[in-house]
């Protein structure tokens, strides 16, 4: 898999407080989506794990910071399971600071996406200590071990839900798991570059080697 460069950053806490008062926030547990809002993103899986949280009575905000074609219809969707006052839609992020200031403040990205190979949006959450739930058997879960520096789910909503109510539930945990994934997932640039040096220095080699058989 292709890997992304992000380079680790300490939260700011003035940005963290400034989306909290731009996104009206007053400390609830906040899950995060960032990216295109498409079917193909499965998108509705986390719309219907969240109603079921919802229904459990927890106090809980989904923003979905993105836009893409199926925006009326997701927002429908949304609608229909009475979560208006639930799920904030944050169109277009023009302000890298402020979407910092998300990633940092959300307890849990939630990106369910099968369709994904390598999404800066997973790197940019872990460089902020920021944990994401991932689809199990998708290509982005390649890079989390299961309540080690990430969080995995099956492509169910039952077990979504289940799972973002685990990290709701234990807070200590997930801590752990955020500064786990700070330490594991984000790669400055200069680790990349060697990484790919060596392997372009081992594929030398390897067609010196068949050049002289």
């Amino acid at each position: 898999m292709v890997e992304n460069s992000t380079e680790r950053k300490m939260p700011n806490v003035q940005v963290v407080q400034l989306a909290d008062k731009c996104f009206d926030l007053d400390q609830m547990p906040l899950l995060l989506y960032v990216g295109q809002i498409n079917w193909k993103k499965n998108v509705r899986r986390i719309l219907e794990a969240v109603n079921i949280l919802h229904r459990q009575k927890r106090n809980i905000k989904l923003i979905m910071a993105g836009q893409g074609p199926s925006e009326a219809e997701v927002h429908a969707l949304s609608a229909s399971l009475g979560l208006n006052d639930v799920v904030t839609y944050a169109v277009h992020m023009t302000d890298t600071q402020l979407l910092d200031g998300l990633y940092a403040r959300a307890d849990l990205l939630v990106f369910p996406s099968l369709y994904d190979n390598a999404p800066m949006v997973v790197w940019e959450a872990g460089a902020l200590g920021t944990p994401s739930l991932l689809a199990r058997g998708s290509c982005t879960s390649e890079v989390v071990q299961d309540g080690q520096n990430g969080l995995l789910a099956n492509d169910t909503t039952a077990d979504m839900a289940e799972r973002i109510a685990w990290a709701l539930d234990n807070p200590t945990e997930l801590k752990k798991i955020g500064m786990a994934v700070r330490e594991t997932i984000p790669k400055p640039w200069k680790d990349i570059i060697t990484e790919v040096l060596a392997r372009y220095e081992d594929l030398i080699r390897t067609t010196q080697r068949v050049r002289r058989c």
